[in-house]
């Protein structure tokens, strides 16, 4: 089993959903089923990735640490169909900001932030109005970026 699939295998263990921090926010996850590899090639027909790759070989969708009561909190990550289209949309709305190669993974509910794989930079929060030497470098891999916001238990650990 790989290191990315165990570190999902947490999210999945984390049972029903029930309350977190001080204010007792109600997160729960939800994992989808594995994306075939049809679906990633027919969404990424020049090729991806291989870390986004293998996040959807083991889930192709999911919600994690989302808040079940108001869907105020959490993050959504994009199935591949999903996030080819966000990715084009976002280097068409933002070309100075969007390099080539970077893939836009998931969205943070309640807010516009965005989870950004970067080639050269690892996995980064794109912040919706600030240029891209703003964003935050939140993990250096896709693995070592769901450890630690599970770790966080949602929380926004880079900030």
């Amino acid at each position: 089993m790989t290191e990315l699939r165990e570190v999902l295998n947490r999210y999945a263990a984390w049972g029903e959903p029930h309350p977190v921090g001080d204010d007792n926010m109600v997160l729960g996850n939800r994992l989808g089923l594995p994306a075939s590899p049809e679906e990633i090639a027919a969404a990424w027909p020049d090729g991806v990735d291989p870390q986004a790759v293998e996040l959807w070989r083991a889930v192709g969708t999911g919600d994690l640490f989302v808040d079940i009561e108001y869907g105020q909190w959490g993050l959504h990550l994009l199935s591949p169909v999903e996030s080819a289209r966000r990715t084009v949309a976002e280097q068409e709305a933002r070309p100075d900001d969007y390099a080539e190669g970077d893939i836009v993974l998931g969205e943070f509910l309640g807010d516009q932030e965005l989870l950004v794989l970067s080639a050269a930079e690892g996995v980064l929060v794109a912040l919706p109005l600030d240029k891209r030497d703003q964003w935050y470098t939140a993990a250096p891999t896709l693995t070592g970026f769901l450890a630690r916001y599970y770790d966080a238990h949602g929380d926004k650990f880079w900030e």
